[in-house]
């Protein structure tokens, strides 16, 4: 029984990176998997479940791995919310402020 698809994983590693090893595990795993990835299936689960941190972090991501598309950058920043979210909520809160995401 599968229970879970790539897509599905990374989507909650963003929402919870201290489980996963931190954003740097999850990064390290698109970038291997960047050619087997569906792009539009991981912003649709960003998107349902809506949660700001993992919208922002999905989008700084993609731009990072280069697997963005004009549609998913569009769908994922007219969700974003005003508050800032960190990249990686186990380190501490310092560096440079990403106003993209």
């Amino acid at each position: 029984m599968v229970v879970s698809d790539p897509e599905r994983t990374i989507v909650d590693g963003l929402r919870h990176p201290q489980c996963v090893g931190g954003v740097t595990e999850i990064a390290r795993a698109v970038f291997l998997r960047r050619k087997d990835l569906d792009v539009k299936h991981m912003v649709d689960y960003a998107l349902r479940l809506n949660i700001g941190a993992v919208i922002s972090r999905l989008g700084f991501l993609l731009e990072t791995c280069s697997l963005e598309t004009p549609e998913s950058v569009s769908a994922l920043q007219s969700r974003l919310t005003s508050t800032y979210e960190p990249l990686d909520n186990s380190l501490p809160p310092e560096g440079p402020y990403q106003a993209r995401w």
